[in-house]
This record gives structure tokens, sequence and C-alpha cells, in this order.
């Protein structure tokens, strides 16, 4: 054999060997999956930050830009100068924590190195950009949520101990995004967290940590801000950190700290949080705090039920007007002691909603101190099906945040 020929398969030989072994080292991992519990697609990631949203990305990088895409036109009737005049202020406004701003990078780059470039708006007509993302991850400024819930305790629960529920209501912004998918976030060294949320999005609107704390975001009829000053930090975002970092004990005292630290806020929110309490913990275990641009302030339960719409109380301000005024006595008459899976599941549908512009889009049923979740999505097609009128599914803990 020549010498040529001899040099000529030692490089093919290092290219069949070392080469293939170089990219392998130098890929990033995916440290995520998806799975399904039947009908939910679950995405599981973990790591740091950087390393979870990269996952994300990768693994949705299609649903991702598909429901920046959709979303971002329905939201501004598909005019781009709105849009791209919304994306720049989003950057001005908005003061994102780090560990949030690095997961959404990790995002962009995961899309990237899942399509080989990133993706084209086409309302817009330019490729995905971080502020896409920051705009999408600031939902809570575009539209208010809906939402209906309540939360019951020690008799009033049953056998259950503790049982809290919710209605999530919200206009459909995107068909392919707003239904059907919880993602699991299980960060290094922190609580994991479940929430019900779009791709691409990883704030906590409806969260719930592997501790059993709940965190459901509503709408509120507090003052705002007219002319919003300084950057604010996104409140499901302040949600994900809350319930990344606190265990049952802790949530409640935390949840005042932090939702305190970011008020006065530009919009009008009700925040209620649940957290199990020790046997011999007589303390309530539900509190619903009220984050506007007066401050923090807080909704206060009567008894051993917890009810919350979208309207500040003291109770007199429910017997007025209007769809959450209509909502409260609703849940009044139906959430009574003691409370059965049946009657949860009666009173999230008798207060459900059913219009395109304002769907019932998930139900959750939490136990917290039985580990376990039912949940239930809106079906869309050729007849709208609200969330809790679906029959639910049900999920231990120990299966949603399996790694």
């Amino acid at each position: 054999m020549s010498r040529n020929r001899t040099l000529l398969w030692q490089l093919l030989f290092l290219l069949l060997t070392v080469g293939p072994l170089a990219s392998a080292r130098s890929a990033p991992p995916i440290n995520g999956r998806i799975d399904h519990i039947e009908s939910i697609r679950v995405l599981r990631v973990w790591g740091t930050p950087q390393e979870m949203g990269f996952a994300h990305g990768f693994l949705l990088a299609d649903d991702i830009a598909a429901y920046v895409n959709e979303s971002g036109s329905t939201f501004f009737a598909g005019d781009p100068k709105k849009y791209s005049h919304a994306v720049a202020e989003a950057a001005k406004a908005f003061e994102f924590p780090n560990d949030a701003r690095a997961e959404l990078v990790g995002i962009l780059d995961g899309i990237k190195a899942a399509k080989g470039a990133l993706p084209q708006l086409t309302f817009v007509g330019r490729p995905l950009q971080l502020d896409d993302l920051i705009l999408t991850n600031a939902m809570d400024a575009m539209r208010a949520f809906g939402c209906s819930g309540f939360t019951v305790w020690g008799e009033a629960a049953g056998p259950a101990g503790l049982i809290t529920g919710r209605n999530f209501d919200f206009g459909l912004v995107s068909r392919k995004g707003m239904v059907g998918q919880i993602l699991v976030r299980l960060p290094t060294g922190r609580h994991a967290v479940a929430s019900v949320a779009p791709p691409g999005y990883i704030g906590s609107f409806t969260g719930i940590n592997d501790a059993g704390v709940c965190a459901f975001m509503h709408d509120g009829d507090g003052p705002r801000l007219s002319s919003p000053a300084g950057r604010y930090a996104p409140l499901a975002l302040t949600l994900t950190g809350l319930l990344e970092s606190t265990d049952a004990t802790q949530a409640l005292t935390l949840a005042e700290k932090q939702l305190k630290a970011i008020t006065p806020y530009p919009f009008s929110y009700m925040v209620r949080i649940v957290a199990p309490r020790a046997a011999d913990d007589k303390s309530p275990p539900a509190r619903v705090y009220r984050v506007d641009a007066n401050g923090l302030s807080e909704n206060r339960a009567e008894g051993a039920i917890c009810l919350t719409t979208n309207h500040y109380l003291p109770a007199s301000n429910a017997n007025g007007s209007g769809s959450s005024a209509t909502r409260y006595r609703k849940l009044t008459d139906l959430v009574t002691s003691p409370v059965s899976d049946e009657a949860a599941w009666k009173a999230l549908r008798a207060v459900a909603v059913d219009q395109l512009e304002n769907v019932t889009l998930h139900s959750v049923v939490v136990y917290p101190q039985a580990r376990l979740l039912e949940i239930a999505f809106a079906t869309i097609g050729d007849k709208l099906v609200p969330a809790p009128n679906n029959p639910p599914i049900a999920i231990t803990f120990d299966r949603l945040f399996a790694k």
C-alpha cells in the first residue's frame, strides 16, 4: 500500500472516530423530555436555569414559535407595528429576575440548536428574538385573567383535610398552545414546580410545587397605575420563584414578603396561596393577597372556606353586580361543608365560561395533603367545551414530579 493511501485511511479513521466524539463532547446536554399522561403532554426539564431553558426550547421549538406568532398576532390584531412597539416597551418596563432571564436565553438557544436558525415570526416579518420571549412572559401585563376558585380545609374538606380548586379563564389567543400541557421544572437544589402554561412560558398563573404549595393568579378590581413608572417583575414569574424556594411551613410568610417587594404593582391581581398544614396547626392554610397600585393587602377568608373570583372583599362587595359577583354567589351556594370531589367539580362547572374571547381553558382540583392533582382542559373544535365540563385526569404528585 502506498504511503499516500496509508495517510488517506488514517484520515478517514480519524473522521469516523475522533470527529463524532468531539461533536458529542461539544453538544449541550438536553436536560429534559416529553411525557404523556393520558391526553396531557408533560414537558420535564431539570438543572440550571440555562439548562432547563435550553431543553424547553429544543424540545418545543416549533410549538414555541407558533405560540408566540399566534398569540402576538391575536393580542395586537395582526398589526406588526403595535406588536413591535409593545416588545420595545416590555423590554423597558419589566425587570426579569436573573434566573428567569437566563432561562429565556436558554429557550432561545435551544430553539436555534433544534432548528439550525431562529424561526420567523410571520406576522412581524423577522426572526424570533429574546425580546419576543420577554413580552410573552409578561402575559399578565397584556390581558387580565378571569378565574374562579375556592379553598376549604378542616371539617369542610372532609377526609381530604384540604381541597383547593380553580378555573382559569382567558381568551383563546392561540389554538396551538393554550390547552393540554403541563410544564414541570426541576431546578437544581430547589423545589420542583409544575405549572399549567403554554410553550415558552415559565411563569406560574396556576402552579404547584412538590411540597404541595399552590399559587393561583386571579384578576382584581383594585386601582391600576395609569402611567407605570420604573421596572417591574412580572407577577407570574415572582410566583415561580416563590414555589421554587418554599416548603409548606414557610409559604404564606414568604409569599407576603415577596409580593410586598414587587408592589406597588401597575396592575390589579389577587394571588391565592395554599399550603398544607401540620395536624396540630389550626391556622388557615390559604390566604388571598391583593397586589395593585396601592401596594399589598388581603382578601381575608371567613371560617374554613375561602372563595375567590375577581373582586376585592369585604364580603359586602360580593352582593354587587357583574360576572365576578355572580360567580362568587354561585360558589357561595355550592361550596358548602363538607366538600366532596364531586361537589368540587360541580362548583367549577357552575362558574365556567364558554366564549372564545373568555373561556375556561383549564380547571384543577388539588388535594395537597393527599398529594393528588385532578386536571381538565377545554376542548377546541367544532364545539367549544369548557375545561370542567370534560372528565378530569388524576395525577399523583409522585408521578407528576418524577424526573
